[in-house]
This record gives structure tokens, C-alpha cells and sequence, in this order.
């Protein structure tokens, strides 16, 4: 038997990144010459490599609704619709209304939206076109964007595929994990307070 005696389902509840390379090989390769050690060294390389990764947030795929689709697509455009640096709360604003929301919502800076607005802490999971807040926006001489006597915080919006569109006197698309590093992640909500996954 060229399976060698395996089924689909061994190979689904394998032990071993190299059990699983080796039944693998046999149900569904089933080459002439197995090089199983090759193929056990290379599972457990890549079984290493990505053992402690997480899956990346949010979704881009048929699951998001139209608005969510709409909400990226602006955002990710990279127009600051003319707000100027220091007024990222301002540009979300403008990216959930003309993405269709109806009334416009806004507060007067990030940190008091995400007082507001917050949904969870959790990085993991973060909607399509959720925002995503921070505790501080801070500039090259390490001073902190202020409001009202408290920090202003700052705001983007999370675009899929593990990243973030903000405005930064520009649209600065980067990763989650440097964007949360650079401006103190506090955690992630919908502008407005409706969540326009459902």
C-alpha cells in the first residue's frame, strides 16, 4: 500500500510537525524517492518558525459587510481630505462619513473618542475597519500632543491584513504591532459607537 497504512485523518491529528511530514508524504505526495528526513527537518523549521505567530486580525475577506469594505477602502485611498497634522480623530471622522454614516460623529480628540467608543483591549480579532486608539501621540522632540489638559491620543483605522491607516500630517500605513508600539495601544472600537460588522 503506498499510503503505508495512513489516513487522512492520522495525518490531521499528528503529534509532530515530523509525523506530520511523514504521513503526509505517503496519503498524499507519495513520491518515488520519500526523502523523509528532508521533509522531517523542513516541518520542524517551519513548525519553529511560526509555532508562537498569531493569526492576523480582522478580515478581508466575503465576511465584511459593504460599510466595513467602504470604510477601507477611503482609508486605505491615503487622502487627508485636507485635515491637517494633529487632527487624526478628524479624519476618521471624515473617512466613516463619506464611507456612509449618517449623522457624522466626532469628538474633539482620540483619547476622548476612545473613551467613548472603546470596544475591547484585545489586538487579536480587531474588526475591518474598526479604529484602532492609542494613549499618545508623540512628536520627534518626544513632547505629547495635548487636549483640553489631557493627551489627545491618537487614531487609525485598522485596514486588514494586520494593518493600520492613520494620519500623521499624510496617511501612514503600517503594521499593527508598530503602530500600537508607537502610539501606546489602548484598544479599538467603532467611530460613533456602532459597529458596522453586523
Amino acid at each position: 500500500m503506498r499510503n503505508h497504512g495512513y489516513t487522512a485523518e492520522d495525518w490531521k491529528n499528528a503529534s509532530t510537525p515530523e509525523e506530520a511530514a511523514e504521513i503526509f508524504c505517503w496519503i498524499f505526495e507519495r513520491p518515488g524517492v520519500p526523502r523523509l528526513a528532508v521533509r522531517q527537518e523542513a516541518a520542524r523549521k517551519y513548525y519553529e518558525q511560526f509555532k508562537d505567530a498569531q493569526k492576523p486580525s480582522g478580515t478581508t475577506d466575503g465576511t465584511a459587510t459593504e460599510m466595513q469594505k467602504r470604510i477601507v477602502e477611503i482609508a486605505s485611498s491615503q487622502d487627508t481630505f485636507g485635515i491637517r497634522k494633529g487632527y487624526c480623530q478628524a479624519w476618521v471622522s471624515r473617512v466613516y462619513l463619506n464611507a456612509g454614516q449618517q449623522p457624522q460623529q466626532t469628538k474633539p480628540c482620540a483619547s476622548e473618542a476612545a473613551n467613548a467608543w472603546i470596544v475591547s483591549t484585545d489586538k487579536n480579532n480587531i474588526p475591518l475597519g474598526a479604529c484602532v486608539y492609542g494613549k499618545a501621540f508623540v512628536h520627534s522632540d518626544g513632547t505629547r500632543t495635548m487636549c483640553s489638559g489631557h493627551e489627545a491620543g491618537h487614531v487609525g483605522i485598522y485596514i486588514g491584513n494586520g494593518q493600520v491607516a492613520s494620519n500623521v500630517g499624510g496617511i501612514q500605513i503600517q503594521s499593527l504591532d508598530s503602530w500600537a508600539a508607537t502610539y501606546e495601544w489602548k484598544g479599538w472600537g467603532w467611530n460613533g459607537g456602532i459597529d458596522y460588522s453586523k
